[in-house]
C-alpha cells in the first residue's frame, strides 16, 4: 500500500486508467494530465528551500568564530586559536557562496542585501590578520567591533533568507490549494467514469493535502528557527530585542545573567554535558518567569542569558524577582543521573528617566553584571550611573597593564614571617606591587581583578616568581620565600616548568621556595590541583594552603593533598579580640595542623594582644603589620642584616 502511494507508482496507474477512459472523458480527460504534471512540479518545488538553510549556516559559523575568539581571550587555549582560524576560513567560503548560485540570485535581488554581503566581505577580510594571531596585543579587542557589525549584517541577510523562503512556501501552498480545489472538481465530475478513477484521485487529493500540511510545518519551523535559540529553545537575541523595544518606556527591567564556573564544566565534562546544562538552565529560566505573560527569557550565546521582566513596580520588586531567578538556577541539575550545581551572577537594570532606548537598558544590565563579577560573582548587582565610568576606567587600567607587563613594572614586596617566640625571621612572603610611573606604588587589590579578567595575571605571576627567586638568592638569611598562585595561572600555565626554570635561573634550591594556593583555587579543579601539589612536592618545593578555613572542603584537602603548611586567614585573627568563635576556629586549625605534622602560620596580626592570643592557641609563626609592612627587597636586606636583633620579642622571651 505504501508503494502504491508513492508518486511514481500513482502516476503510472493513473495515466493507464486515463488512456483507457479517454474516449469517455472528453475535455475532463485532457485536463487531468496537465493537472498531474503541474502537481508534480509543485510537489518537487517543495524540496528547494535551501536559501533559508544557507543563511542559517552563515549565522552559525559567525557565532562559532565569535565563541572561539572570546574563549581564547578568556584562557588563551591554542585550540581556540586554531578553531577561530578554521571558522574564519569557513566564513570566507560562506561569503563566496552567498555571492553565487541560487543564494547569489537571492542576494542580488535586494540592493540592501547585496550591500550587506559586500560589507560583510570587507569585514571578514579585515578579520584575517587579528584572527591569525589572537595572542597579539589588541587582536581580540580589534575583533570585537568587527564581529559585532558582522553579526548584525549576517542576522539581516539570514532573516531576509528566512522571509524569502517563507514567501516561496506561501506561493507553493497557494498552488497546492488551487490544485486541491481543481482535483476536487474533477473527482466530482468523474464519478460517472468509474469507482477506480475516483479512488485514485481521492488518493491524489490526500497526498496534496499532506504536502500542504508538510509545507506549513516547514514554514512554522523556519519561523521558529529564525526567532529562537536552537539549543535551549528560548527566544534569541533578535527576538528579545524586538520584545524589549515593544515594551520600552513602561515598568520594565532587564537581567543579564552569566553562569559561574560553566567553562570548567564544559572543558572537563565535555560539550555534550555543557549543552545539557544549558538546556536545563533554559528550562529553569522559562519556568521561573512563566508567572507573567510579558516576561521573556533569552539566550544570547554561550552561557550568557538575558531576562525581560514586565510590569515591575519598583527596585525592590525587581530585586525579589531577580532573586527568585537566581534561586531557581542554583538548585542542583540532574543531567543523565549526574547531579550538577552551578551558580550564577546577575546584573539588573530598570527602565528609568535616563534610559532613552532599549539598547541602553541592555548595556546597563551588562555593566551591572560586570560589576557583580568583579565583586565576587554569585550575586545580584543593580546598575548605577557611575558604572559606565567605572567600566571605562577598568578598560584603561587593562590597557596600562599590558604596557606595564612589557616594561616589567611589577616588583615583589616582602613581608616577613616571624617566629612568635624568638622574634626571628623564619620566612618571607612575596606580594606583587605595581610600580606605576605616575601613580606610584599600586596595591594588588587595585589591579589584580583587571589582571585576572584580562589574562595579564599570568605574565605578572611569572615576573613576580622570577624576581622573588633572584632576590632570595641574595638574602642574608637562607629563609624560604613564599609566592602566591592565582586561578588563571593554574589553568593557563605549566607551573612545574615555570618553577623549575625560575629556580635554575636564580641558582637556589627548591626548598627555598614555597608556593601558596588558596582553597578557592583548589576547589575549581580538584584533580588538577592535587596533581600539581604532588609534582611540586616531588621537586622539593613546599606548598602552603592559604586562607585556610574560608573554603568548603578544608578537611578533605588536608587529608588528600599533602600540604606542608596552613595559613590561618586574617579574618579569624582580626576577630580574636571580640569573637569567641574566631578563637575557637584558630585553636581548632592549630590543633589540626599539629596533629597532621603541618606548620601553621597566622596572617594579619596587627596588635600585640592578637599576637598573644595567637600564641595562646599554640601557633608559633605569624605575619602582619605588627612586625612589618611589605617592603622592597633592599629594605628587607637591611632587616636581615639586623638578624642578631629579633624583629619582635614577647614579654615571656
Amino acid at each position: 500500500m505504501r508503494r502504491f502511494l508513492e508518486p511514481n507508482s500513482r502516476l503510472f496507474v493513473l495515466r493507464f486508467v486515463l488512456a483507457v477512459l479517454i474516449p469517455f472523458l472528453g475535455v475532463a480527460a485532457m485536463a487531468v494530465p496537465a493537472v498531474l504534471v503541474r502537481s508534480e512540479a509543485v510537489v518537487e518545488r517543495t524540496t528547494r528551500h535551501d536559501v533559508a538553510w544557507t543563511g542559517a549556516h552563515g549565522r552559525e559559523e559567525l557565532s562559532a568564530l565569535r565563541a572561539h575568539v572570546l574563549g581564547f581571550a578568556l584562557d588563551g587555549n591554542p585550540a581556540d586559536q586554531e578553531a577561530a582560524s578554521l571558522f574564519h576560513q569557513i566564513l570566507v567560503s560562506r561569503v563566496t557562496t552567498w555571492r553565487t548560485g541560487s543564494f547569489g540570485s537571492f542576494v542580488r535581488a535586494g540592493p540592501k542585501r547585496a550591500a550587506a554581503v559586500e560589507r560583510l566581505s570587507t569585514l571578514v577580510d579585515a578579520m584575517e590578520a587579528p584572527v591569525s594571531d589572537l595572542a597579539k596585543p589588541g587582536a581580540v579587542e580589534g575583533l570585537r567591533p568587527l564581529l559585532a557589525e558582522a553579526e548584525i549584517l549576517v542576522d539581516r541577510v539570514a532573516t531576509d533568507a528566512f522571509s524569502y523562503s517563507n514567501d516561496e512556501i506561501a506561493k507553493t501552498r497557494a498552488d497546492l490549494l488551487q490544485l486541491q480545489r481543481l482535483q476536487q472538481v474533477l473527482i466530482f465530475g468523474l464519478l460517472s467514469c468509474g469507482f477506480l478513477l475516483v479512488a485514485l484521485l481521492v488518493v491524489q487529493n490526500r497526498m496534496l493535502r499532506q504536502s500542504n500540511a508538510d509545507q506549513k510545518a516547514v514554514s512554522d519551523r523556519y519561523a521558529f528557527v529564525a526567532a529562537h535559540d536552537i539549543l535551549t529553545q528560548l527566544p534569541n537575541r533578535a527576538t528579545f530585542r524586538a520584545r524589549l523595544a515593544a515594551a520600552q518606556g513602561g515598568h520594565v527591567a532587564v537581567l543579564a545573567i552569566d553562569l559561574d564556573g560553566f567553562k570548567p564544566i564544559n572543558d572537563t565534562l565535555g560539550h555534550l554535558m555543557g549543552d545539557a546544562l544549558l538546556m536545563s538552565v533554559g528550562q529553569r529560566l522559562a519556568a521561573a518567569i512563566a508567572s507573567h505573560p510579558g516576561n521573556v527569557a533569552s539566550r544570547f550565546g554561550g552561557d550568557e542569558f538575558f531576562v525581560l521582566l514586565a510590569d515591575v513596580t519598583g527596585l525592590e520588586d525587581a530585586r525579589e524577582r531577580a532573586a527568585a531567578v537566581l534561586d531557581a538556577l542554583r538548585r542542583p541539575h540532574d543531567l543523565d543521573g549526574q547531579r550538577m550545581v552551578v551558580d550564577a551572577t546577575i546584573g539588573l537594570a530598570l527602565w528609568g528617566p535616563e534610559t532613552d532606548r532599549a539598547e541602553n537598558l541592555l548595556m546597563q544590565a551588562d555593566l551591572a553584571l560586570n560589576r557583580a563579577k568583579v565583586a565576587g560573582k554569585g550575586m545580584i548587582a543593580v546598575y548605577e550611573p557611575d558604572m559606565s565610568a567605572e567600566i571605562e576606567a577598568r578598560r584603561r587600567l587593562e590597557a596600562e597593564l599590558a604596557v606595564a607587563v612589557t616594561r616589567g613594572e611589577f616588583e615583589p614586596f616582602y613581608q616577613p614571617v616571624v617566629d612568635l617566640v624568638s622574634g626571628e625571621i623564619v620566612g618571607v612572603e612575596a606580594l606583587a606591587r605595581w610600580c606605576h610611573p605616575t601613580r606610584g606604588i599600586v596595591l594588588p587589590g587595585q589591579f589584580i581583578p583587571a589582571a585576572e579578567s584580562s589574562g595579564r595575571i599570568v605574565d605578572i605571576g611569572r615576573i613576580v616568581l622570577e624576581k622573588a627567586c633572584r632576590d632570595a638568592a641574595a638574602f642574608a638569611l637562607p629563609v624560604p620565600v613564599a609566592v602566591n598562585l592565582s586561578t588563571v595561572q593554574l589553568i593557563r600555565t605549566d607551573v612545574p616548568r615555570l618553577v623549575s626554570e625560575s629556580l635554575a635561573a636564580a641558582g637556589i634550591p627548591p626548598s627555598r621556595l614555597k608556593l601558596e594556593i588558596t582553597e578557592s583555587v583548589m576547589m575549581r579543579d580538584e584533580a588538577r590541583s592535587r596533581q600539581l601539589v604532588a609534582q611540586l612536592r616531588q621537586m622539593g618545593v613546599r606548598v602552603s594552603l592559604d586562607d585556610f578555613g574560608t573554603g568548603y572542603s578544608s578537611l578533605s584537602y588536608l587529608r588528600g593533598f599533602g600540604f606542608d603548611e596552613l595559613k590561618i586567614d586574617r579574618s579569624f585573627v582580626l576577630g580574636l579580640d571580640e569573637e569567641l568563635e574566631s578563637a575557637a576556629i584558630v585553636q581548632t586549625i592549630v590543633s589540626l595542623g599539629r596533629s597532621l605534622g603541618l606548620s601553621v602560620v597566622a596572617e594579619g596580626i596587627e596588635t600585640e594582644r592578637q599576637a598573644a592570643l595567637v600564641m595562646a592557641t599554640g601557633c608559633t609563626k605569624g605575619q602582619g603589620y605588627l612586625f612589618a609592612t611589605p617592603m622592597p627587597a633592599a629594605a628587607l636586606a637591611e632587616w636581615m642584616r639586623r638578624d642578631a636583633q629579633p624583629v619582635w620579642r614577647t614579654e615571656a622571651a
